[in-house]
């Protein structure tokens, strides 16, 4: 079994890259938020991305905790920035334009904020889970 090795240098220079222009793009747009996007982002971040999980994980036999983590920690950042600005290239000047590209970037700051300081809490708590399942468990077999 191989061990995927880490984003090399220039790859995390491009992420940083990335979420730097982001975070201008936000500095600039931060007084046209409003409390129907901070709640867009709040319920994206939960249900919207957690439901699907839940559900697809049905059948598998994983643990709720397992359920829990692939959902909270799943997909998030920059694939939300890449696919927000993907969609909003084709839907320039749209009715509804502002809203979207609002409404993305208060999910993706929420996320980095949410995930980033919930990443090791999460992750020990997750960990301490684990180690209770049974040996037949899903999650304590090898890949």
């Amino acid at each position: 079994m191989t061990v995927p090795s880490l984003p090399s240098i220039g790859a995390r220079r491009l992420i940083f890259l990335f979420f730097f222009l982001f975070g201008l793009i936000v500095a600039r747009d931060w007084q046209d938020f409003t409390v129907a996007h901070v709640l867009y982002a709040v319920l994206s971040l939960t249900v919207v991305r957690m439901l699907p999980v839940a559900l697809a994980l049905i059948g598998t036999r994983m643990s709720s905790a397992t359920v829990l983590f692939m959902g909270w920690f799943g997909p998030r950042g920059l694939a939300s920035i890449v696919l927000g600005l993907v969609y909003l290239a084709h839907e320039t000047h749209s009715p509804g334009e502002p809203t979207i590209r609002l409404a993305v970037m208060a999910t993706v700051l929420l996320s980095i904020f949410a995930h980033g300081l919930s990443a090791l809490p999460g992750t020990h708590l997750y960990a301490a889970q684990i180690a209770t399942l049974d040996a037949s468990a899903p999650e304590r077999q090898s890949a």
